[in-house]
């Protein structure tokens, strides 16, 4: 995950200059799912294997729509005799468990404001139902871009400095505090 995030992060540093302020907004949107399912993952001691197996499901999910399409066949070695109908018969691919929404993690993870404060918003961009002043020069807007996706870094990098050095999550205050949420007022 945090791999992830360093390549994402990487992404809208190469994008910044080019003002491709689209591409870079998707990719905070990326980075905020990040942030939130780690967020999760630290929770509780078992939501990493709950992680783990979501993973596996979606290969499946996505085996098994492309096999019942005839888009995806799994042949046996070395015969090569077509056996997609024995792994459709399968338990693990008969059943799927569906994932936790993005939403789901959130509430569960007790971040669901922040959810609803940004999420929702960048998530707009994403579906091309944009908000922005068409007139406003794309260099702001990438300047607002790029401050949301250092507040989601700092988060980011406020979550794993915690869990590193103390096995705890940071707060919901802290983690305001990194994405410049904070209702204290700086020393003058």
């Amino acid at each position: 995950m945090v791999k992830r995030e360093s390549h994402l992060a990487s992404a809208c540093a190469t994008l910044a200059p080019t003002l491709n302020n689209v591409a870079v907004i998707i990719l905070a949107r990326a980075l905020l799912e990040n942030l939130i399912t780690l967020l999760w993952v630290i929770d509780k001691p078992e939501n990493p294997e709950i992680l783990r197996l979501e993973k596996l499901n979606q290969m499946r999910r996505a085996a098994r729509k492309n096999m019942n399409q005839g888009l995806l066949k799994i042949h046996k070695r070395p015969d090569g005799l077509d056996c997609t109908n024995d792994f459709l018969n399968r338990p693990e691919f008969i059943k799927i468990a569906k994932p936790k929404s993005v939403e789901a993690l959130a509430k569960e993870a007790d971040f669901h404001d922040i959810y609803n404060v940004f999420y929702k918003f960048l998530s707009m961009e994403l579906h091309g139902y944009s908000m922005r002043d068409s007139n406003e020069p794309p260099s702001t807007v990438m300047c607002e871009d790029l401050q949301c996706i250092g507040a989601f870094l700092n988060c980011s990098v406020l979550i794993a400095e915690n869990w590193l050095s103390f096995r705890r999550r940071p707060s919901n205050e802290q983690l305001r505090e990194a994405l410049g949420l904070s209702n204290k007022i700086g020393d003058a």
